[in-house]
């Protein structure tokens, strides 16, 4: 009975071990869903842009998280410094995702516009598959 009572405690024991070491699992591969997680302050003040490049493709994806409206997602032509706004979510859009054309933009990113209450946090990816769904 006590070795029976022994082997039901270290069971549970482990089995609540791998149960916490899973649930950690998931909250670190969020963190590393993100191309680029920083604070985007008033331009001039760099940083006031965030985002990244692609390559020549006909399809990729931007999506961005920001904690208020002064994120603002934008493209860059391929080629030329031209920035492209082209993209108006709406302030109530705080989790955003859009599928594009990588042979037309090079870039993908948040701007902090400069109009409203100062810094802005901001989480950026720029890839093909976006919230488990490919562009």
């Amino acid at each position: 009975m006590k070795r029976s009572l022994a082997q039901s405690r270290r069971t549970v024991g482990l089995t609540v071990l791998v149960l916490l070491v899973a649930g950690v699992g998931p909250g670190v591969a969020v963190a590393q869903y993100w191309d680029v997680q920083t604070t985007l302050h008033d331009n001039p003040t760099v940083p006031y842009d965030a985002g990244q490049g692609n390559p020549n493709v006909s399809v990729w994806g931007f999506r961005g998280q920001r904690n208020n409206c002064e994120a603002k997602p934008k493209t860059r032509f391929r080629g030329t410094e031209s920035v492209f706004n082209s993209w108006s979510p709406g302030c109530h859009i705080t989790d955003y995702f859009l599928c594009y054309n990588g042979h037309t933009y090079d870039i993908a990113f948040y701007r902090n516009t400069n109009t409203g209450p100062g810094d802005v946090f901001v989480n950026v990816r720029v890839d093909l598959t976006l919230n488990n769904e490919i562009c």
